[in-house]
């Protein structure tokens, strides 16, 4: 009789478990999502500044997404790019 009632017991356990696991899982998700959205906005507002000539806002925006992520490889290309475009610039 105890046998029936230790397999139900740990059934119920490790149900439990699952459940714990599947909203973690859920909330992680949801977070990556939000963290690449955000990523995937200021790049999108650094190209724009960018195409309106508006270097220094790009390079504030890409260095904002390094802040997120920092091996981003788009944002770190166009912060070495930006920032010597701004040298040259300011040379003149």
């Amino acid at each position: 009789i105890t046998s029936p009632i230790r397999k139900t017991t740990g059934i119920l356990s490790n149900m439990k478990e699952y459940e714990e696991k599947a909203e973690k899982a859920s909330q992680s998700s949801k977070a990556e999502k939000e963290k690449t959205d955000k990523i995937n906005n200021l790049i999108k507002g650094a190209e724009k500044h960018e195409e309106d000539g508006k270097l220094s806002e790009a390079l504030a925006g890409y260095r904002k997404v390094l802040e997120i992520q920092p091996d981003h490889p788009k944002a770190s290309k166009r912060v070495k790019e930006l920032e010597v475009e701004l040298k040259q610039t300011s040379l003149f």
